[in-house]
């Protein structure tokens, strides 16, 4: 019974990490893509002040 809860625990705090992981990558992208969008409308405000 001993190693059958500590087998249930380790599982259990794999999934946990796996599930961790998995929401810091798509915060992490999400961060990202709204940086790489932020730098593109300051390039773009910029070239319009340029061209005028």
């Amino acid at each position: 019974m001993n190693a059958w809860m500590w087998a249930v625990f380790a599982v259990a705090a794999v999934v946990y990490g796996a599930v961790s992981i998995a929401r810091n990558w798509r915060r992490e992208r999400a961060l990202t893509a709204q940086s790489q969008a932020d730098e593109q409308a300051k390039t773009d405000a910029l070239l319009r002040q340029i061209t005028r």
